[in-house]
C-alpha cells in the first residue's frame, strides 16, 4: 500500500487544477474554430441580402442630396427640365432676352445648315452643316427649357430696326435653296460667318451687363464655341476657288 503524504495531496491537486484549467481553455479554443469549411470572413456587399443592399443605397443617396450644393445654376442635381419651376422675379431682363434671342438665332443657323444636303459640293462644307444643325438645335431646345421653367416661354426679343445681329435674310435663304456645288459653298460659309459672329456680339454684349452667374457662364461658352467656328469656317473659305 503506497501512502501519500500531505505534499503530495497538495501537488496532486495542483496538477488537476492545472489540467482543469488546460481543459477549459481548450473548449474555449473549440468554441472559437470554425468548422473545417466554413467561411468566416465578413459579408461583402454584394454578398448582403437585397433588402440591406437597397436600404444603404438608399442612404447613400438621400446623404448625397443634403450635401451635393453648388454655385447659383451649377447642376447637382436632376436635370433642369425635371426640377420644379422658379419665379420668373429671380431673372433678370438682360437673362431672359439673351436666352431667347439666342434661342431664335440658333433657330436661323439650323434652318441655313439643313439646306446642305444635296446642295453642298465640299466634305468639310457638308460635314460642319450637319455639325451646326445638331448641335445648334440641341442648345436652342435647352435655352427655351431654361425660359419655360422660369415662366417666360414665348418671350419677345427686343431686336431693333435692323434685326438680330447677323440675322440671315430671306433673300440670302432664298439664294442658298437656288444654289448647288460651290455656288452654294460659298453663300453658306459667307453667311455663316456673319451669323456667328452676331451671336458672339450678342454674347459679349450680355456680359457687359448683370445677370445669373449662370447665364454669363452660359455666355461666355456659347461665345467662344462660335468664335472657333468661324475660324474653321474661314479655313475653309480660304481653300475654295474664288468665283
Amino acid at each position: 500500500m503506497t501512502v501519500v503524504g500531505r505534499g503530495s495531496h497538495r501537488v496532486a491537486e495542483r496538477i488537476g487544477i492545472t489540467n482543469a484549467g488546460e481543459r477549459t481553455e481548450t473548449a474555449r479554443a473549440d468554441a472559437r474554430t470554425p468548422p473545417p469549411g466554413l467561411d468566416t470572413r465578413a459579408p461583402s456587399f454584394a454578398t448582403r441580402p437585397a433588402r440591406w443592399r437597397t436600404a444603404v443605397v438608399a442612404l447613400v443617396l438621400a446623404l448625397g442630396g443634403c450635401t451635393a450644393g453648388g454655385g447659383a445654376g451649377e447642376a447637382s442635381g436632376p436635370p433642369e427640365a425635371s426640377a420644379p419651376p422658379i419665379a420668373a422675379e429671380a431673372v433678370t431682363e438682360a437673362d431672359a432676352e439673351w436666352m431667347a434671342g439666342m434661342a431664335e438665332h440658333h433657330d436661323q443657323a439650323v434652318a441655313l445648315a439643313r439646306l446642305a444636303e444635296g446642295r453642298a459640293e465640299d466634305p468639310e462644307v457638308l460635314a460642319s452643316a450637319e455639325r451646326i444643325a445638331t448641335a445648334q438645335a440641341a442648345e436652342a431646345a435647352a435655352l427655351r427649357t431654361w425660359l419655360d421653367r422660369r415662366g417666360l416661354g414665348g418671350h419677345d426679343t427686343d431686336h431693333d430696326a435692323g434685326g438680330m445681329p447677323g440675322e440671315i435674310s430671306a433673300t440670302t435663304f432664298s439664294r442658298a435653296e437656288a444654289a448647288t456645288g460651290a455656288a452654294f459653298d460659298r453663300i453658306f460659309l459667307d453667311a455663316m460667318i456673319r451669323h456667328h459672329e452676331g451671336a458672339v456680339q450678342m454674347s459679349e454684349d450680355r456680359l457687359a451687363g448683370a445677370g445669373d452667374p449662370a447665364v454669363s457662364r452660359w455666355a461666355r461658352t456659347v461665345a467662344a464655341g462660335q468664335s472657333i467656328e468661324i475660324d474653321r469656317l474661314r479655313g475653309i473659305a480660304a481653300r475654295l476657288p474664288v468665283e
